[in-house]
């Protein structure tokens, strides 16, 4: 288990390296997936924090994974990376609005 945050959001989210690239936009997928933003977002870092936009569900910000290996350890340590606990919103922090709450902790988003 983690002891300390990886980087405080609020100060993460000053780095977010493509001011003009919202993830929460979905036109940005609607050509298909953005490889370039991904191939981009991997070069400045691979794990940032998304700042706030106008279209971020309830004012909050949220950790954006880019790279496999990352990814990989958030899949094997589900009491760490969970979303169940975060915010104050019904079934925790995930914003993705199709999800049930019945799909319970550790459900993985990819």
């Amino acid at each position: 288990m983690m002891s300390e945050p990886l980087c405080d959001s609020q100060h993460c989210a000053t780095r977010w390296p493509l001011p003009d690239v919202d993830l929460t936009d979905l036109t940005l997928f609607s050509q298909g997936f953005p490889h370039s933003v991904f191939t981009q977002l991997r070069q400045s870092g691979g794990t940032l924090y998304h700042p706030v936009t106008p279209l971020t569900p309830d004012n909050e910000g949220f950790w954006v994974f880019t790279r496999y290996q990352d990814i990989v350890l958030l899949a094997r340590d589900i009491d760490t990376f969970s979303s169940h606990r975060g915010g104050d919103r019904a079934g925790g922090g995930t914003m993705i609005e199709d999800l049930l709450c019945a799909a319970g902790s550790g459900t993985v988003l990819i």
